[in-house]
C-alpha cells in the first residue's frame, strides 16, 4: 500500500469528523505523503480554484479545498497533458491575474464546478469582449461541467477550434445565458472563423436560454451555431438532452457530417421567420434527428418552421420530432 493509499485509508477511518486538528492533519499528510501525482493512469492530480481575491492564491498547493489556487489559467498550467487531472471550481468571480478567454492548453482535463446552494454559481464570465473558455487541439478530449457561463458581446461562452482542431470536448450541465452574467452572442459557438473542423464533440443536458418572447435570458444569436465560411466541418458531433428556451435559433450547423442530434427541448418564439429550433445548412451529411420537441408556438399565425434541413432529399435523417405535441417534418 502506497503512502497516498495510506493517507486515503486513514481519511474513511475519520469519516464524520469534524475536528479542525483532525482535518488538518489529514490535508497535511495529503499533501506530504500523495502530492502532485506525475504518473499517468487512472484519476490524476485534483486541484481546487477559489477564484476570489482574497480566498484563492496561486501561492497555495491547490491540493485541498483550504488552500486553493485563485485562477483557472494557473490551474490549468500545473496540469499534466493526458494525465486525466481535474479542476474543482469552488467559488468564482473575474479574478486578479485571470487570463481571458481561458484556454484549456492540457489534453484530457475535467474542469467541474462545486455547484452551491444558491445557484448559478459558480459562474465564469470575463469582464471584457471575450469567450469564457476556449478549446483547440491543444485541449482535446477535456471536459467542462456543472457551471453557468457567460460571455462577451460578440462571442460564444465556449469556443471550439478558434486556433487549433478541437476532438472529443464533452460539455455538459452547464447553464448558458443567465441575465447576471452579460449578453453573450451565442452558448457555444464551433469553428469560430469557419476554418477549422472538429472531432467528436458532444454537448450534453445544457441549458440555454435568450430573450426572445416571453423568456429571461441574454443569449442574443443561435444558442449552438457551427460556422463553416472557410470550410469547416463537423464531424461526429452530439447535440443530447439540452433545453432551448427563447433564444433566437436554437441548433445552427453549417456543415456537419453524422451528428446525433436527439432528445432536445425548445420553447421557441418564432414568429420572424427565422427563429428556428434546429436548422442544418445545404452541406450536412448523415445525420440523425430524433426526438426533439418544440412546445406551442407563442407567436400568432406563424409561419415559420421549427426544423429546417437545406440539404433537402434524403441527405439527413429525420425522424419523430414535434411542435406542441404534433408531428412536424423538417421544411
Amino acid at each position: 500500500m502506497g503512502l497516498g493509499s495510506v493517507t486515503k485509508a486513514i481519511w474513511t477511518l475519520l469519516q464524520g469528523t469534524t475536528s479542525p486538528d483532525v482535518v488538518a492533519l489529514y490535508n497535511y499528510l495529503y499533501e506530504k505523503l500523495e502530492g502532485p501525482k506525475l504518473e499517468k493512469g487512472g484519476i490524476g492530480n485534483i486541484f481546487f480554484v477559489n477564484g476570489v481575491d482574497g480566498v484563492g492564491d496561486n501561492a497555495n498547493s491547490g491540493l485541498t479545498p483550504d488552500q486553493p489556487f485563485l485562477t483557472i489559467t494557473y490551474a490549468l498550467s500545473q496540469c499534466v497533458t493526458e494525465h486525466n487531472d481535474v479542476i474543482v471550481i469552488l467559488n468564482y468571480w473575474q479574478p486578479t491575474g485571470e487570463v481571458w478567454p481561458i484556454v484549456v492548453n492540457k489534453r484530457q482535463v475535467h474542469i467541474l464546478g462545486a455547484a452551491m446552494g444558491n445557484l448559478p454559481y459558480p459562474a465564469i464570465h470575463p469582464p471584457g469582449d471575450t469567450a469564457c473558455f476556449q478549446v483547440d487541439d491543444t485541449g482535446c478530449y477535456s471536459e467542462i461541467a456543472f457551471l453557468t457561463i457567460g460571455g462577451g458581446n460578440s462571442h460564444g461562452g465556449i469556443e471550439l477550434s478558434v486556433a487549433g482542431q478541437a476532438e472529443g470536448v464533452w460539455l455538459h450541465d452547464l447553464t448558458f445565458g443567465h441575465v447576471w452574467f452579460g449578453t453573450p452572442q451565442n452558448g457555444v459557438w464551433i469553428s469560430t472563423d469557419g476554418l477549422r473542423h472538429t472531432f467528436g464533440i458532444r454537448i450534453e443536458k445544457c441549458v440555454f436560454v435568450g430573450g426572445e418572447g416571453n423568456f429571461h435570458g441574454a443569449l442574443t444569436a443561435e444558442a449552438i451555431l457551427q460556422s463553416t465560411g472557410g470550410g469547416a466541418e463537423a464531424h461526429d458531433l452530439e447535440i443530447l438532452n439540452n433545453i432551448f428556451k427563447g433564444c433566437a435559433a436554437g441548433i445552427t450547423l453549417g456543415t456537419a457530417f453524422d451528428a446525433v442530434i436527439k432528445g432536445n427541448r425548445f420553447g421557441v418564439n418564432d414568429g420572424g421567420g427565422v427563429d428556428q429550433a434546429i436548422d442544418l445548412g445545404a452541406t450536412c451529411l448523415g445525420c440523425l434527428i430524433d426526438d426533439n420537441h418544440s412546445a406551442s408556438r407563442m407567436a400568432a399565425g406563424s409561419t415559420s418552421t421549427a426544423f429546417s434541413d437545406q440539404a433537402g432529399g434524403v441527405a439527413n435523417a429525420w425522424g419523430l420530432n414535434t411542435v406542441g405535441g404534433a408531428y412536424e417534418a423538417a421544411v
